[in-house]
């Protein structure tokens, strides 16, 4: 049999699976981010806060809220969100601040991670009123004193969508941060979603 004097490229193949003593070196999974790891996240509803306003024309021929009343609007506004933090070297506060002013909660020593849902107005009630209350006064000055009037029907009742890239006028945005033992947390702001249909007053009875 003929001596081959290079290895063939089988040999080589075989070769590079046979293991081999490594040269010292570290681990393969470096863990040592995992001792400052510390965030804050807010996470909206999986659905958009969906409301409905009737406006009709008050004295001085001005769009105002007819139905419903600002409390019923408040609750269809108020969501339920998911807050989630944690601080490696130790929790001290939590804040949420949006269209319902700011409130805060303290932890005490010790406590390294929050997991909870937190029920949160998600859009000013009074931006979602004047919305519509713009909406009003932009129709046609026919439509506003006699809707029934030929041609009207159509412009009474209009949807709004709003969200991420196209936030409510004058609702301010969601913002979640934390203050850890050892410094504070960046804060996060999430602009919620909401579907706002404004409507006639004379068409609220037929529609609800």
């Amino acid at each position: 049999m003929a001596l081959h004097p290079f290895p063939t490229l089988a040999a080589l193949f075989m070769a590079a699976l046979i293991p081999t003593a490594l040269a010292a070196q570290g681990p393969l999974i470096d863990e040592s981010f995992l001792t400052d790891r510390s965030y804050v996240v807010l996470v909206p509803p999986a659905e958009a806060a969906s409301a409905w306003v009737c406006i009709g024309m008050d004295a001085q021929g001005n769009g105002a809220l007819r139905q419903p009343d600002a409390a019923a609007l408040q609750e269809a506004l108020t969501q339920d969100w998911t807050a989630t933090a944690r601080c490696d070297a130790g929790m001290a506060q939590i804040r949420i601040t949006g269209p319902g002013g700011t409130a805060a909660q303290d932890f005490a020593v010790g406590r390294h991670y929050v997991d909870g849902v937190a029920r949160l107005l998600s859009f000013d009630v009074s931006a979602a009123i004047g919305q519509c209350q713009n909406w009003f006064e932009s129709l046609p000055e026919a439509c506003r004193n006699a809707p029934e009037a030929e041609g009207c029907s159509a412009a009474l009742d209009q949807s709004f969508s709003f969200g991420p890239g196209a936030p409510l006028p004058g609702s301010a945005p969601l913002g979640i941060s934390a203050s850890c033992v050892n410094g504070d947390i960046a804060p996060r702001r999430i602009t919620p979603q909401l579907e706002l249909r404004c409507l006639h007053e004379t068409i609220c009875l037929a529609a609800f």
